[in-house]
């Protein structure tokens, strides 16, 4: 059961920041131990004469009881099946706008029956498949005429969906419980001012990342991390009288979190670019959310910091009170060395598997590890 702290987790003493580089802390400022990763598996090659070894590009993961690996792949607009031992299975989904089938793979769940439920962005639907293809169940996204869902995990009975709201739309809500049946969304709560955003011309210039936060449904909370990243993460449980919201304190920048470009700016490599009515916006990311891994005891946040010029993966460990207990760079993952990574923590069990993706190799991979405190 969910239970409040007595006291909120303080950000880093000042006495502590002289232990820090010049931008980010780089050792564990909580616990001794180093953290690292260890090497499960990897699904993915360069070239391959067998097209389910080849990945267009891996955008959400799912794993059922059964340890199979469910693969959205965003380019395919199809979702992969492979073994616990990384053997292909089968695919599921056509493309399409018929019944059944899929135009964009946004996010994908698996539900208490074992079943795959994929949500199409634009096809604006939600489908439920059988393992051997066969669909289930289809109903139009609720409440929503032209926005979906980037995130869809299983809540208690039913599911919850982020996304944000249409831009005409007067709601700021950005977390929907979904009903069991797909059908009716039975509450809306996660007010934008809840969760620290970036300013809009920020927003409009993020072109690789639109989604703007990550979410993880851990034990009976919903966990929410800006993309920009400032050392807060936002947790809701539910209450008497809907969603309460407790803040947990991570490890903040000792500097600004981003810097946005005018159109006259030269631009540095690592700067994200996108474009909207005002003409032209970019941005520089030196501290972004990159998932989630949870345990029953534990909540893990990854985000790439950036340290001398060089983007490196940094972890925050919380307690099942919300305390910080570990946090450091993992300290066996190369950091990237130039212009904004592409990488993510996609999905976690609780047995301590991690499934991310990354393209440091030229092209996508699924890579599963393990957390390990050494």
């Amino acid at each position: 059961m969910w239970s409040r702290p007595a006291h909120r987790v303080e950000r880093i003493p000042v006495a502590l920041v002289a232990l820090c580089s010049l931008t980010f802390c780089v050792g564990p400022l909580s616990g001794q131990e180093r953290i690292e990763f260890d090497r499960v598996m990897q699904l993915g090659k360069a070239e391959s004469d067998d097209e389910t070894e080849l990945f267009g590009g891996v955008q959400r993961v799912a794993v059922d009881g059964e340890g199979r690996i469910f693969v959205a792949d965003y380019p395919r607009v199809e979702v992969l099946v492979y073994g616990p031992d990384g053997s292909h299975i089968t695919n599921l989904g056509e493309p399409g706008r018929g019944p059944g089938e899929l135009n964009q793979v946004t996010s994908i769940a698996i539900d208490s029956s074992g079943d795959l439920v994929v949500a199409d962005g634009l096809n604006m639907k939600l489908v439920r498949f059988a393992l051997d293809g066969s669909v289930i169940a289809e109903e139009r996204i609720p409440e929503s005429s032209n926005v979906s869902p980037t995130v869809l995990e299983v809540f208690g009975s039913g599911y919850v969906m982020y996304y944000l709201p249409p831009t005409a739309s007067e709601r700021t809500e950005v977390l929907h419980i979904l009903s069991q049946d797909l059908s009716v969304i039975e509450e809306s709560f996660g007010d934008l001012d809840e969760i620290w955003y970036p300013p809009s011309e920020a927003q409009g210039a993020i072109a690789g990342d639109p989604r703007g936060a990550r979410v993880v449904v851990w034990r009976d909370r919903i966990c929410v991390a800006s993309f920009i990243y400032e050392g807060t993460i936002a947790c809701y449980h539910r209450a008497v009288d809907g969603f309460e919201l407790q803040r947990l304190s991570g490890v903040a920048p000792t500097t600004d979190a981003y810097r946005t470009y005018d159109e006259s700016d030269e631009l540095p490599i690592d700067a994200w670019i996108g474009y909207g009515a005002q003409g032209r916006f970019a941005i520089s990311v030196y501290s972004s959310s990159r998932g989630f891994a949870t345990t029953d005891t534990s909540l893990t946040h990854f985000t790439f910091r950036k340290v001398r010029g060089q983007d490196r993966l940094f972890a925050e460990i919380f307690d099942l009170d919300g305390n910080l207990t570990h946090s450091g760079f993992v300290e066996n993952y190369e950091p990237f060395p130039s212009g904004p990574p592409i990488f993510e923590i996609l999905h976690s069990t609780l047995d301590g598997l991690i499934y991310m993706t990354d393209l440091r190799d030229g092209f996508p991979v699924l890579r599963v590890v393990r957390l390990k405190l050494r």
